[in-house]
Protein backbone atom coordinates (compact mmCIF):
# COMPACT_ATOMS: atom_id res chain seq x y z
CA UNK A 1 0.00 0.00 0.00
CA UNK A 2 3.14 2.38 0.11
CA UNK A 3 3.60 2.49 -3.48
CA UNK A 4 -0.38 4.69 -3.71
CA UNK A 5 1.33 7.77 -4.73
CA UNK A 6 -0.57 9.29 -1.79
CA UNK A 7 2.49 9.92 0.14
CA UNK A 8 2.94 13.45 -0.57
CA UNK A 9 0.04 14.40 -0.67
CA UNK A 10 -1.15 17.22 1.73
CA UNK A 11 -3.99 16.30 4.06
CA UNK A 12 -6.36 19.02 3.19
CA UNK A 13 -6.55 17.47 -0.69
CA UNK A 14 -10.15 16.40 -2.14
CA UNK A 15 -10.36 11.64 -1.07
CA UNK A 16 -12.28 11.31 -4.08
CA UNK A 17 -9.26 12.09 -6.63
CA UNK A 18 -7.37 9.11 -4.91
CA UNK A 19 -10.24 6.89 -4.27
CA UNK A 20 -9.51 4.61 -7.18
CA UNK A 21 -5.91 4.04 -6.06
CA UNK A 22 -6.25 3.10 -2.18
CA UNK A 23 -9.10 0.87 -2.95
CA UNK A 24 -7.30 -1.22 -5.32
CA UNK A 25 -4.36 -1.28 -2.96
CA UNK A 26 -6.25 -2.77 -0.62
CA UNK A 27 -7.64 -5.13 -2.90
CA UNK A 28 -4.13 -6.03 -3.84
CA UNK A 29 -2.56 -6.47 -0.64
CA UNK A 30 -6.32 -8.03 0.97
CA UNK A 31 -7.74 -10.18 -1.78
CA UNK A 32 -11.05 -11.62 -1.31
CA UNK A 33 -11.38 -15.37 -1.65
CA UNK A 34 -14.15 -16.21 -3.85
CA UNK A 35 -14.97 -19.68 -3.30
CA UNK A 36 -18.22 -20.34 -5.10
CA UNK A 37 -18.38 -24.58 -5.17
CA UNK A 38 -19.14 -24.32 -1.62
CA UNK A 39 -22.73 -22.67 -2.43
CA UNK A 40 -24.16 -25.36 -4.99
CA UNK A 41 -24.69 -27.89 -2.21
CA UNK A 42 -26.74 -26.35 -0.09
CA UNK A 43 -29.80 -28.46 0.88
CA UNK A 44 -32.02 -28.10 3.84
CA UNK A 45 -32.07 -30.44 6.04
CA UNK A 46 -35.49 -32.62 6.57
CA UNK A 47 -35.71 -31.94 10.35
CA UNK A 48 -34.53 -28.22 9.79
CA UNK A 49 -37.20 -25.07 10.15
CA UNK A 50 -36.79 -22.79 7.33
CA UNK A 51 -35.44 -19.83 9.34
CA UNK A 52 -32.83 -21.77 10.53
CA UNK A 53 -31.94 -22.80 6.77
CA UNK A 54 -32.35 -19.11 5.81
CA UNK A 55 -29.43 -17.97 8.52
CA UNK A 56 -27.10 -21.32 7.88
CA UNK A 57 -27.54 -19.93 3.74
CA UNK A 58 -26.51 -16.85 4.98
CA UNK A 59 -23.58 -17.41 6.74
CA UNK A 60 -22.59 -19.67 4.40
CA UNK A 61 -22.97 -17.27 1.35
CA UNK A 62 -20.51 -14.75 3.46
CA UNK A 63 -18.21 -17.48 4.08
CA UNK A 64 -17.97 -18.60 -0.03
CA UNK A 65 -18.44 -14.81 -1.18
CA UNK A 66 -16.48 -12.88 1.37
CA UNK A 67 -19.71 -10.12 1.84
CA UNK A 68 -23.33 -10.34 2.01
CA UNK A 69 -25.74 -10.81 0.20
CA UNK A 70 -27.52 -8.31 0.65
CA UNK A 71 -25.07 -5.44 0.81
CA UNK A 72 -24.08 -6.35 -3.62
CA UNK A 73 -26.05 -5.94 -6.36
CA UNK A 74 -29.05 -6.77 -7.00
CA UNK A 75 -27.86 -9.84 -9.37
CA UNK A 76 -25.73 -10.70 -5.83
CA UNK A 77 -29.10 -10.82 -4.26
CA UNK A 78 -30.95 -12.77 -7.35
CA UNK A 79 -27.41 -15.19 -7.48
CA UNK A 80 -28.09 -15.83 -3.86
CA UNK A 81 -32.28 -16.30 -3.88
CA UNK A 82 -31.72 -19.14 -6.58
CA UNK A 83 -28.84 -20.51 -4.62
CA UNK A 84 -31.22 -20.71 -1.46
CA UNK A 85 -34.15 -22.14 -3.84
CA UNK A 86 -32.35 -24.93 -4.92
CA UNK A 87 -31.73 -26.29 -1.50
CA UNK A 88 -35.29 -26.29 -0.62
CA UNK A 89 -37.33 -29.79 -1.35
CA UNK A 90 -39.02 -30.42 -4.60
CA UNK A 91 -42.36 -29.71 -3.57
CA UNK A 92 -41.53 -26.29 -2.43
CA UNK A 93 -39.52 -25.59 -5.39
CA UNK A 94 -42.34 -26.46 -7.07
CA UNK A 95 -44.59 -24.23 -5.49
CA UNK A 96 -42.08 -21.57 -6.01
CA UNK A 97 -41.69 -21.67 -9.50
CA UNK A 98 -45.74 -20.79 -9.92
CA UNK A 99 -45.18 -17.39 -8.22
CA UNK A 100 -44.75 -15.16 -10.58
CA UNK A 101 -42.38 -12.60 -10.50
CA UNK A 102 -40.68 -14.48 -7.55
CA UNK A 103 -37.36 -13.12 -8.21
CA UNK A 104 -38.17 -9.77 -8.64
CA UNK A 105 -40.56 -9.38 -4.76
CA UNK A 106 -39.12 -7.01 -2.17
CA UNK A 107 -37.23 -9.46 0.45
CA UNK A 108 -40.46 -9.44 3.36
CA UNK A 109 -42.73 -10.34 0.34
CA UNK A 110 -39.96 -13.21 -1.10
CA UNK A 111 -39.51 -14.47 2.00
CA UNK A 112 -43.21 -14.91 3.20
CA UNK A 113 -43.65 -16.83 -0.22
CA UNK A 114 -40.81 -19.01 0.97
CA UNK A 115 -42.93 -19.46 4.67
CA UNK A 116 -46.05 -20.16 2.64
CA UNK A 117 -45.05 -23.01 0.25
CA UNK A 118 -42.70 -24.81 3.55
CA UNK A 119 -45.46 -24.45 5.54
CA UNK A 120 -47.39 -25.94 2.22
CA UNK A 121 -45.58 -28.99 1.88
CA UNK A 122 -44.83 -29.51 5.86
CA UNK A 123 -48.65 -29.70 6.18
CA UNK A 124 -49.16 -32.30 2.88
CA UNK A 125 -46.22 -34.27 3.99
CA UNK A 126 -47.69 -34.53 7.38
CA UNK A 127 -51.49 -35.52 5.75
CA UNK A 128 -49.49 -37.86 3.72
CA UNK A 129 -48.02 -39.48 6.87
CA UNK A 130 -51.58 -39.28 8.73
CA UNK A 131 -53.17 -41.24 5.56
CA UNK A 132 -50.61 -43.60 4.99
CA UNK A 133 -50.68 -44.59 8.94
CA UNK A 134 -54.38 -45.08 8.94
CA UNK A 135 -54.75 -46.86 5.78
CA UNK A 136 -51.84 -49.14 7.44
CA UNK A 137 -54.15 -50.01 10.35
CA UNK A 138 -56.90 -50.19 8.01
CA UNK A 139 -54.99 -52.88 6.44
CA UNK A 140 -53.60 -54.90 8.77
CA UNK A 141 -57.53 -54.57 11.00
CA UNK A 142 -59.19 -56.35 8.02
CA UNK A 143 -56.16 -59.06 7.41
CA UNK A 144 -56.87 -59.59 11.01
CA UNK A 145 -60.53 -60.28 11.41
CA UNK A 146 -60.63 -62.19 8.31
CA UNK A 147 -57.51 -64.45 9.76
CA UNK A 148 -59.57 -65.35 12.26
CA UNK A 149 -62.60 -66.24 10.78
CA UNK A 150 -60.76 -68.22 7.72
CA UNK A 151 -57.27 -68.00 7.41
CA UNK A 152 -57.45 -68.99 3.16
CA UNK A 153 -59.83 -66.09 2.81
CA UNK A 154 -57.03 -63.43 4.77
CA UNK A 155 -54.44 -65.34 2.62
CA UNK A 156 -56.46 -64.68 -0.43
CA UNK A 157 -56.98 -61.25 0.19
CA UNK A 158 -53.60 -60.22 1.29
CA UNK A 159 -52.31 -61.79 -2.54
CA UNK A 160 -55.15 -59.44 -4.01
CA UNK A 161 -57.60 -61.86 -4.58
CA UNK A 162 -61.52 -61.55 -4.42
CA UNK A 163 -63.75 -63.98 -3.69
CA UNK A 164 -67.08 -64.08 -5.92
CA UNK A 165 -70.07 -64.07 -4.60
CA UNK A 166 -71.99 -67.67 -4.70
CA UNK A 167 -75.93 -68.31 -4.79
CA UNK A 168 -77.21 -66.71 -1.51
CA UNK A 169 -75.13 -63.51 -2.02
CA UNK A 170 -72.05 -64.20 0.24
CA UNK A 171 -68.78 -65.27 -0.74
CA UNK A 172 -67.39 -68.64 -1.55
CA UNK A 173 -64.03 -70.07 -0.68
CA UNK A 174 -63.51 -71.71 -3.97
CA UNK A 175 -63.07 -70.52 -7.85
CA UNK A 176 -61.84 -67.42 -6.63
CA UNK A 177 -60.69 -64.55 -9.20
CA UNK A 178 -58.04 -61.90 -9.04
CA UNK A 179 -59.12 -58.56 -7.97
CA UNK A 180 -58.94 -56.05 -10.30
CA UNK A 181 -56.37 -53.37 -9.34
CA UNK A 182 -57.37 -49.63 -9.17
CA UNK A 183 -55.67 -46.28 -8.59
CA UNK A 184 -57.13 -44.01 -6.40
CA UNK A 185 -56.08 -40.68 -6.93
CA UNK A 186 -56.58 -38.28 -4.01
CA UNK A 187 -57.10 -34.04 -4.62
CA UNK A 188 -56.34 -31.73 -1.59
CA UNK A 189 -57.32 -28.07 -2.06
Amino acid sequence: MHNLGTSRVPDTAPFDQYRNRIWNGLRADYPTRHNTAGLSGLKQRPDEELHAYIKRAETNWHTNTGSRHDNGTPLILHLFREVLIQGLPERVRAGLAQVVGLADLPDLAWRQNLEHHSAAQQKKQEAELADGKAAGKKATGNANSCSRSDPQSARRQEEGWEDPPDATGGSSTRGSTPKPQTQTTIHRA
